[in-house]
């Protein structure tokens, strides 16, 4: 019987590990982004929602840079979702990749990724500096 290459065991192809070690060290760091994401996502939606709390107690109308806020955490909180499933299925991709030997970066899933966070980047930006306006 034929030993192929895909039959040998991982302590013969020491790249190979290295290569899934890599790919795992990846995808651990995009989920570590997808959960600062959902975490930062909820407390921007928790501090609106408390700022308008406070003002309902206090029988005033609640400042004008509170309001939007719960939205944008609901999107960032989705957004962090989408983050961890596009890693995820780059993950594997890019596992069977290495299992068949021939590996391709992957441009559209990186690309993804880095455009989500530029968005959520910028979509902070702006409600930072509408609400700060409106002091």
């Amino acid at each position: 019987m034929k030993r192929g290459r895909q039959n040998r065991p991982m302590a013969d192809r020491p790249d190979r590990t290295r290569d899934h070690l890599a790919n795992e060290r990846t995808l651990l760091a995009w989920i570590r982004t997808g959960i600062t994401l959902i975490g930062l996502g909820f407390v921007v939606a928790r501090f609106s929602y408390l700022v308008r709390t406070l003002a309902a107690e206090a029988h005033s109308p609640p400042p004008a840079q509170s309001s939007g806020g719960t939205e944008l955490g609901i999107v960032m909180v989705a957004g962090g979702a989408v983050t961890i499933l596009l890693a995820l299925r780059r993950f594997l991709q890019a596992r069977a990749q290495i299992d068949r030997g021939d590996y391709r970066a992957g441009v559209g899933v990186l690309l993804a990724l880095s455009l989500l966070s530029v968005a959520a980047a910028v979509t902070l930006a702006v409600y930072i500096g509408l609400s700060s306006q409106s002091l």
